[in-house]
């Protein structure tokens, strides 16, 4: 780098190494502007490669998450239906077995604790015309009622 004179037009010359598309003809511009387009082509292509690798993942993570809640409800469904739940049950040994509900409604009172806990089939099975929730009611913490 070579400094000019306070008095000169540039105060600084522009060091070898850098590209500047101002002082070549269009020609020279375009061929290092495709020269460089291409050497970062790979890049750009293993940058593709992996961020879909990613998705894919993500999508695979979500797929087994659904299939274990198909899952989960399923045997859910069948334990209501044969009887298999008792009042008197955790909501621990419900959870256990069946997995997170997928959404608890808390009411908090100075002599007790209400909670309803739904369960739902999967999105892809919503309109299904077996479909129905199952909300199973605990009073501090002992399952009460079941409806669904």
């Amino acid at each position: 780098m070579h400094a000019f004179k306070k008095g000169d037009r540039k105060c600084v010359s522009q060091p070898k190494n850098i590209l500047n598309f101002q002082l070549m003809n269009n020609h020279q511009a375009y061929s290092r502007a495709f020269l460089l387009h291409f050497l970062n082509l790979p890049f750009l292509c293993l940058l593709i490669l992996v961020s879909s690798g990613c998705s894919t993942a993500k999508q695979t993570e979500r797929k087994a998450a659904m299939a274990t809640k198909e899952t989960n409800f399923n045997a859910l469904n069948t334990a209501v239906m044969g009887g298999e739940l008792k009042p008197g049950l955790s909501g621990q040994e419900i959870q256990a077995r069946f997995g997170e509900p997928d959404d608890i409604y808390r009411l908090i009172s100075q002599t007790s604790v209400t909670e309803i806990w739904t369960y739902q089939r999967p999105p892809d099975h919503a309109h299904s015309s077996q479909w129905r929730p199952i909300r199973i009611t605990f009073e501090n913490h002992k399952l009460l009622n079941i409806s669904y």
